[in-house]
């Protein structure tokens, strides 16, 4: 059975856990990458779908740094739903194949 971490910052903790919460993320995005050099050699996902995974965790990974830099900025939030919406397709792939 998969397991969900759900990571939840209120706003006077956001000093004391960014670095956590980008670390999770930088995490999340490697397992990402690796998923995606998974893919390119299964028949069932396709090259295109393995190179998106791992384009995608670069991405995340280059916004997790942006989410060190700068703490106020959209752009890890804009990761994070894009590799939400991203999990969710591929679970709907995998359970309809």
């Amino acid at each position: 059975m998969p397991a969900l971490l759900v990571v939840t910052l209120r706003p006077e903790d956001v000093s004391a856990g960014a670095p956590i919460a980008v670390a999770l993320g930088l995490l999340a995005t490697a397992g990402l990458i690796v998923l995606g050099l998974a893919m390119l050699g299964s028949p069932a996902f396709g090259k295109g779908l393995g190179w998106f995974s791992m384009g995608l965790g670069v991405a995340g990974v280059a916004a997790g740094y942006f989410a060190m830099v700068d703490p106020s900025s959209p752009i890890p939030a804009v990761g994070f739903v894009s590799l939400t919406v991203f999990s969710l397709a591929l679970g709907w792939k995998t359970y309809r194949a």
